[in-house]
């Protein structure tokens, strides 16, 4: 890495990391001592790289770092997915039985669709009152 990130690969770790914890990049940005320009152009760098991005956010399912982490190549598991093996692991640990993973699937598909339907009829009812 070259520039100002050449000299703060411990920050830079810090930062991505603080991604994961904090709901922008702003706020990410300050909890490590950095400019919010500087995380951006950290996470557009070469080095911003690995072969998985695991996101633990599961609405929306296309979060800002799944959309980078798709551009950069990376193999993506979603909030959703690891809801459900988290999920599945756990029953199959309490119970000692398989767990009915694709059932669980669908019905954590389906809440989430039901869900993002509630929302948008929400926001759709204060758009026509604003009218």
């Amino acid at each position: 890495m070259t520039g100002h990130g050449a000299k703060f690969p411990r920050k830079m770790d810090e930062a991505i990391a603080a991604l994961l914890t904090r709901p922008s990049i702003e706020e990410a940005a300050r909890t490590v001592g950095i400019e919010p320009k500087t995380l951006r152009r950290w996470m557009r760098e070469q080095e911003f790289k690995a072969k998985y991005f695991f996101e633990m956010v599961y609405t929306p399912s296309a979060t800002k770092m799944v959309k980078l982490a798709r551009a950069k190549g990376m193999h993506v598991i979603v909030g959703a997915e690891m809801f459900v093996q988290q999920g599945g692991r756990q029953f199959e640990i309490w119970t000692g039985k398989p767990a009915p993973v694709l059932e669980m699937q669908r019905v954590v598909e389906f809440a989430l669709a039901q869900r993002a339907a509630a929302k948008n009829n929400e926001n759709n009812k204060k758009v026509r009152k604003k009218k």
